[in-house]
């Protein structure tokens, strides 16, 4: 296996990206992971890389690429929506393309990053699979996770939390920012997050769907029940794997990563 590290101008930003290849037999398909978020991205970093090597030994390319302000890529989060994020995707497939030829594109995201490889997916018609683990499917709910974590992290940490939901909504009314917890987001991001719902898009044009969920729960939970709703109207094949395993982009230690590899790898032959 080839593992290739090296750097995609990304505009006003240079991405750190990471190629995983097989050395011999390519079969022509390749994935570019598009990541969760804060500190999920360093809980799903191993996971992807086993994934990657695992995709490499059935033939198969992976793009790892850094969204912009995030991991060994340039820029501030603080400057940047997701608009930026699905431009730097952009890029990421502009690199494929130019490395590859014509390849079978498949995105592959977790968390907000699975998010993102829905809305790319809806206006780029370049994309022949998507693989969304544990997606966000609203944004609100998203924030307001995000947000009780920091609470959380202050309790375990000072014995308290220092601050609460509402307060942090509003410090970001007031200020146009927010520490969050060393990470500053900007209002202009926790306004674009805030009005995403994948519930209420059009999916018709999406092709083929694995959505891995991970949860002590054995059914679907209610938003990924709308958003199967959504893709049954739009015709779209979703296969759905249910994994009542805790979700590694949680974890603190040693993730399960062979039981996520094994719930996709037979779906990319």
């Amino acid at each position: 296996m080839i593992q290739e590290p090296f750097f995609i101008d990304g505009g006003n930003a240079q991405l750190y990206s990471v190629l995983f290849m097989p050395e011999e037999g390519f079969s022509n398909k390749v994935f570019l992971f598009c990541h969760p978020l804060f500190e999920e991205k360093k809980a799903s970093h191993r996971v992807l890389v086993e994934l990657a090597r695992k995709l490499a030994g059935i033939g198969h390319a992976s793009l790892m690429l850094d969204l912009r302000a995030c991991g060994d890529s340039g820029g501030d989060v603080r400057d940047f929506t997701p608009a930026n994020w699905l431009n730097d995707m952009h890029s990421g497939i502009n690199w494929l393309q130019k490395r590859f030829g014509k390849p079978r594109i498949t995105l592959l995201g977790i968390r907000f990053g699975a998010t993102l490889a829905v809305q790319f997916t809806l206006k780029e018609n370049v994309i022949e699979d998507l693989i969304l683990i544990d997606p966000v499917i609203i944004g609100k709910d998203y924030l307001d996770e995000i947000f009780q974590q920091k609470c959380i992290r202050e309790m375990m940490t000072f014995g308290e939390a220092r601050t609460d939901v509402p307060a942090m909504f509003a410090d970001l009314e007031k200020n146009g920012k927010l520490d969050l917890d060393g990470i500053m987001i900007s209002s202009d991001f926790f306004n674009a997050v805030k009005e995403i719902d994948l519930r209420k898009e059009d999916l018709s044009s999406l092709k083929r769907i694995l959505l891995i969920q991970q949860s002590p729960r054995k059914s679907l939970l209610p938003t990924y029940e709308g958003f199967q709703q959504k893709c049954q109207e739009g015709n779209v094949s979703l296969d759905i794997s249910l994994l009542t395993i805790p979700p590694f982009w949680k974890a603190v230690d040693m993730a399960d990563y062979d039981t996520v590899c094994n719930s996709i790898l037979p779906w990319c032959q």
